[in-house]
Parts: structure tokens; C-alpha cells; sequence
């Protein structure tokens, strides 16, 4: 049925539509999640004109990976400036879809080159276009893409892709031509090289693989060839993209094994737990591929569980063993059945940066934007298997309907789930109940956007229970009103509390201090500053976790300077003077070299009516003041004019207190 549309545009136009049909429902949604501090709340993607500072501005506001990701940036920018704001999510996502629609175009001009090879015929053929027509159709439709097109911050991903299927387009052509002595072979192979790997960079950093998916491509679908010249021509080739890189990232990784092994320290798992976890999560990447539940879906995959040994879970060594049968598998199919070891190595390959050593969570969705072709064209060769063995043309074709429309009516699914924000998150609660993090985000929502407290409050203690060494899900629980009431129902109620606040403390102490516990930290130091009743309630407690905090090698400075000003202003609201004066010594112990903390305890001495001492602490401050200029200037300006102030009120109030009169506070 799919040869029978003769020109392959016609039927990428058919796909093209489906696909916007299916996500028309999400394009309409608002921001989510790391949208917000990415774009929405990003002063350099605000940018209102074209001029070269603006676009230098917006290129360079992101600070993601460590290559920036320019393009992405701009590219946001750039949508600020033709939507007239963030008002307008719209046009965000409709530039992710268009990405997305051209992703599927380059793909479908790949596959229609890569798969008579892959079917091991000379010649494109009828059954050749048809596998490279239903691969197109599977990828751009199925609903495990839909993370990298409507969550407008992963653009990153899908421009990322645009440029890697461009280079990967390039390759082809020139290795075919390479292939044939044909001329001008070696300009396509190297635009390849540097439209896929230089330009895909600055989009993301797994556009690395580039020359890993040329490998891909060589091995399963190209024979080595006789010429000697154009034999060392590859294997110089190959040798400078990959195997210098490769032995350049190792070695520096021996000589500084500190740089992975550090960024562990706030991992709630080790190297070695993720190494062994990740051969688990990539099948369970496949069978989202080959089972495409909407349900089964989602951004928090903090519900599949870490192995500890090879036995722990019990599926960790099958998933070992299925994985290294699968390549060798792979190796040695390369000549009799080359889909399959093309589907297998290039799935791999797809994954060798973000599911193996790195960092970062355990399982993406978006990871499997490029990755996913391997198993998905294994798909749409099995099902041309299973057509080719049924006689009546009907049945195909009602086989081919079916097939279209699961995928369409699934991806449609989600896309209405992202319609809002809330709906969102209650559909990430609701199909993912054993995720702490999907219970934690509606817990936020049900009490800050749905004023429902106290059904937040069993959504919070959900939460913390799935993940009972994540401070960050206890302190969201104890700030909360029920919480406050608790506090003050019963004393066994109030024990209770006050031992979940002592294992927040022993969490700060001795755990790894994740992003949700920074995050629950300055919120609640900021619950506290806006003097909420149900947070001030949690004042001892924050002393405590504070100091526990303080004493956890793996607490980051950034961290402990924001709560260090925090509760600074608190104490000063409170008029605790004293120990608002504590942490402004605090603070200048901890960062000798930021004369805020100095200006702090200025403030406060001020407040006491120490004229004297806040004057020559200033004196000393000047000169200082002066050459850093700018914020911490002003208000050293502003603390000598209040200082001029109290002078004056002073001398007229001889015989009465010194007045309480609030003087400039740092910003």
C-alpha cells in the first residue's frame, strides 16, 4: 500500500498532517517545569529588538551544558521577540513541532538511502521506499517523542537532532559516492562532519555521537573498500573523530576521576548503581517503544528502581546478559540481516553519552529522540514481514489504518494531558503513583494553584514516604498549614512532627543535598522572610536543619549564602537583632570576599544605636565599596545616609531609646 503513493513527498505531507493532528491539543498549553527558569524567567531571552546585542545577549543566556547551547537559546529569543512576550507559549511550541516536522522530512530522505542497504539490495526498490516511508511514519508519530516538542525546553534535543540527521544525510551521500569513485565525496563526508558534530553541539552536547551514528552506518551498511588510499583515508578518519577523542576523554578521566565521581555527591545513587541500572532502563526504553501506553509515559521515571547488585533487582544481570547477546547479536548479522544490527548498534550509539557514566537521572524520555530509530525501524521491518505474507491487499491495508491510528490516538492523548499545567501534573500523579517527584508536583499544585491543603498534605507525605532520604519532600510536608496545625493540636501530635524535623536534620547532616532539598530550603527560608504563619512556626526547626546543613561537606555555597541572607532579613523583620548580627558574622567567615555581609552587620549595629561602631565599620567598608561599585556601593551609600538619619533623630531624642526605625537592608 505505501509503494503505491509513488512520490515519497505526497506521503510525508499525509504524515506531516497526522502529526500536527495529534499534537494541535498541547500546542495551546502554557510553561512547564524547566521551562520556567530556562526561558520564561531568563532575562536575556526577553529581548524586544534584533540588534546584535540583543542577539548576543539571548545566545549566551543559557548556561545548561558546558558548550551554552546557543542556538536553542536564540532560537528562544527569537520566538520572545515575534510572540511579544511569554504571553504566547504557542509560538514556542509550534516551533518545536516545525523542527520536528523537518526532523521527520531529513529522516525520511536518510532512510530512503540507507534502506535498500538495509534490506541488503543493490537498488532502491518498492519494498525499499516502503520501509523507509513506514519507519518515517512510526518515528514522527509515536508518542515517546512528544517530550521533545512539547516541553518548549527540550528544543535542545530536537534542534540538536536537525543538525545530526543533516550530517548524517551528508555522510551518506558521500560515502556512497566514496563508495563509487564518484567525485566530490570527501567535502560531503566532512560537511557532514561539521554540520552534525560542530553545528549540532551548540544545540546539545550529544550531538558528540555524530561520528559514532557514521560508524554505525559503516559497519552495517558499507563495505571496506579496496583502494588502498580511500582505505586510509577512513581509518585516518575515523581514528581523528573518534578513536583520538575517545582515548583524550579517558585519559583525562584517569588523571581526574574526581570529575564524574564528584558529580555523584548529590546523586541519590553512585557510579557504579547507575552503570548497573541503565542496562534495566534501556529495555525499559523499548518496551515504551513497542508498547506506547500514554499511561506507561511520563517526565519522572523516579518510580523504576536503582540496582544495588547484580541481583538486586533481580532483572539487572538479565538485563546485562540480554544486552550483550543482543550485540553480538548485531555483529554478527551485519551481512545477512543488516536491519537488525543497523537497529541494535544504532540504538546503542544513541545512548552512549546520556545512559552510561554521566550524572545526570536515570531515565529521559527525550534521550531516545534520535536513539529510538534503531528499534522503531526494526518495527516497521517486521510488520513489512508480516504484509508481505498476507494475501488480501484489504487486510493490509486495514493492518497499516490500525497501526496509524494507535499511535496518533496515543500521542493525541498526551498532547491533551499538556494542555495546562495542572492537568499535566494530576496525569503524572495519577499514572505514576509510586514516583515521588510526580506526587510532589501535584502536592504544589493542589495547594498553591487549587487552594486544597489539605489534600496537598497527603500528596506531600506520599511523596516523602516514596523517597524517604529526600529532605527536600520532608521540609515540603513540614511547611505546610497542616503541618502549622499539628504543631499546635496535641503534644503527641507535636512530637511527631518535631521527629520528622530531627530526620530532616540527620538528612541535612549526613545525605546528599539533591535540587529539591536546595529548592525546599529557600522556599521555606522565603515562607519564613514573608512572615506566614504556618511557616514561622518552623523557625527552631530551620536553626537546626541550618546547622546541620553547615556541617555536610556536599552542601554547595550558593546554598548556604542564599540562607545565610534569608534569614538574616527574618531576624531583622523579627527584630532579633542579635542573631540577625549572628549570621551576618556567619556570612563573612564562609565569604570573606563579599562585603554584603559586612554591610549586614553595618545594618544591624545601626539598628542598636552602636553609631560609633556602625560608622568605622563603614570607614573601613569604603574604599572597598568603591572599587567594586554597583549594588554594593549603593548601599553603602544608602546605610551612611541612614547613619546621618539617626544621627540627627538621636540628637533631638536625647533622653529616649534609640528608634527602631528600619534602615536599608542589603539587597
Amino acid at each position: 500500500m505505501l509503494a503505491t503513493i509513488k512520490s515519497p513527498t505526497v506521503l510525508w505531507s499525509l504524515i506531516a498532517l497526522l502529526v500536527i493532528a495529534a499534537y494541535w491539543p498541547g500546542l495551546s498549553g502554557p510553561f512547564v517545569f524547566d521551562d520556567q527558569i530556562n526561558i520564561v524567567e531568563n532575562p536575556g531571552v526577553a529581548i524586544d529588538d534584533l540588534s546584535l546585542d540583543s542577539l548576543r545577549a539571548a545566545a549566551l543566556s543559557n548556561h545548561s551544558g558546558p558548550l551554552g547551547r546557543t542556538l536553542p537559546a536564540l532560537s528562544f529569543g527569537l520566538n520572545h521577540y515575534l510572540a511579544g512576550g511569554f504571553d504566547k507559549p504557542l509560538v514556542f511550541k509550534a516551533t518545536n513541532l516545525l523542527i520536528h516536522l523537518l526532523n521527520s522530512a531529513l529522516l525520511l530522505a536518510l532512510l530512503l538511502r540507507l534502506t535498500p542497504r538495509l534490506l541488503a539490495s543493490a537498488e532502491p526498490s518498492r519494498e525499499s521506499a516502503a520501509l523507509a516511508l513506514l519507519g518515517c511514519l512510526i518515528w514522527a508519530l509515536h508518542p515517546l517523542q512528544l517530550t521533545s516538542v512539547l516541553y518548549v525546553v527540550q528544543r535542545m534535543t530536537s534542534l540538536s537532532a536537525l543538525f545530526v540527521l543533516s550530517g548524517l544525510l551528508l555522510f551518506t551521500i558521500g560515502r556512497a559516492r566514496l563508495e563509487s569513485r564518484s567525485p566530490h565525496a570527501w567535502p560531503l563526508i566532512l560537511g557532514g562532519l561539521i554540520t552534525g558534530g560542530l553545528l549540532g553541539l551548540s544545540a546539545k552536547e550529544n550531538a558528540a555521537l555524530t561520528p559514532l551514528f557514521f560508524l554505525v552506518i559503516e559497519f552495517t551498511l558499507f563495505r571496506w573498500p579496496e583502494e588502498a588510499r580511500a582505505r586510509r583515508a577512513l581509518t585516518a578518519f575515523y581514528g581523528l573523530t573518534l578513536a583520538l577523542p575517545a582515548l583524550l576523554v579517558l585519559g583525562y578521566l584517569l588523571v581526574h576521576p574526581g570529575y564524574l565521581i564528584n558529580g555523584y555527591g548529590n546523586r541519590p545513587f553512585s557510579l557504579a548503581e547507575r552503570v548497573l541500572t541503565e542496562p534495566r532502563i534501556l529495555w525499559f526504553y523499548i518496551s515504551e517503544l513497542y508498547l506506547p501506553v500514554p499511561s506507561r509515559m511520563g517526565l519522572f521515571h523516579d518510580d523504576l528502581a536503582i540496582s544495588h547488585t547484580l541481583t538486586a533487582p533481580w532483572t539487572t544481570l538479565p538485563a546485562i546478559l540480554g544486552g550483550l547477546v543482543a550485540l553480538l547479536a548485531a555483529a554478527r548479522l551485519r551481512r545477512t540481516l543488516p536491519v537488525v544490527s543497523f537497529g541494535v548498534l544504532w540504538f546503542l550509539a544513541g545512548h552512549l553519552l546520556e545512559s552510561t557514566l554521566i550524572p545526570l537521572e536515570i531515565a529521559h524520555e527525550h534521550r531516545n529522540y534520535l536513539a529510538s530509530l534503531g528499534p522503531l525501524l526494526l518495527l516497521a521491518w517486521s510488520l513489512l514481514q508480516l504484509l508481505k505474507k498476507l494475501s488480501s491487499r484489504a487486510v493490509r491495508g486495514l493492518l497499516l489504518f490500525a497501526l496509524t491510528i494507535t499511535l496518533g490516538f496515543s500521542t493525541y492523548v498526551r498532547a491533551t494531558a499538556w494542555h495546562s499545567e495542572v492537568g499535566l501534573i494530576e496525569s503524572l500523579a495519577r499514572n505514576h503513583p509510586r514516583s515521588a517527584t510526580s506526587q510532589y508536583l501535584f502536592a504544589e499544585a493542589l495547594q498553591k494553584r487549587l487552594n486544597d491543603p489539605v489534600a496537598a498534605y497527603s500528596y506531600y507525605q506520599a511523596a516523602a514516604e516514596l523517597a524517604p532520604t529526600e529532605a527536600g519532600f520532608w521540609i515540603a510536608l513540614l511547611q505546610t498549614p497542616v503541618s502549622h496545625q499539628l504543631r499546635l493540636a496535641s503534644p503527641e501530635l507535636s512530637t511527631a512532627v518535631a521527629t520528622t524535623e530531627n530526620h530532616v536534620a540527620e538528612l541535612l547532616r549526613d545525605g546528599p543535598i539533591t535540587a529539591w532539598t536546595t529548592r525546599a530550603l529557600e522556599v521555606a527560608a522565603r515562607c519564613m522572610q514573608e512572615q506566614r504563619e504556618y511557616c514561622l512556626s518552623l523557625q527552631p526547626a530551620m536553626n537546626h536543619w541550618r546547622d546541620a546543613l553547615f556541617s555536610n561537606p556536599g552542601a554547595g555555597q550558593s546554598l548556604k549564602h542564599n540562607l545565610l541572607i534569608r534569614q538574616f532579613n527574618v531576624d531583622l523583620n523579627d527584630n532579633d537583632l542579635d542573631r540577625a548580627l549572628h549570621y551576618a558574622k556567619w556570612g563573612q567567615k564562609l565569604f570573606p570576599e563579599e562585603l554584603k555581609f559586612n554591610l549586614m552587620e553595618a545594618n544591624v549595629l545601626l539598628l542598636q544605636g552602636q553609631l560609633e561602631s556602625a560608622e568605622k565599620l563603614l570607614y573601613t567598608l569604603k574604599e572597598r565599596a568603591e572599587n567594586r561599585g554597583g549594588v554594593t556601593l549603593s548601599n553603602y551609600h544608602a546605610l551612611q545616609t541612614g547613619l546621618t538619619k539617626r544621627r540627627a533623630m538621636m540628637a533631638r531624642q536625647v533622653d529616649q531609646q534609640p528608634s527602631s526605625s528600619p534602615a536599608q537592608r542589603p539587597d
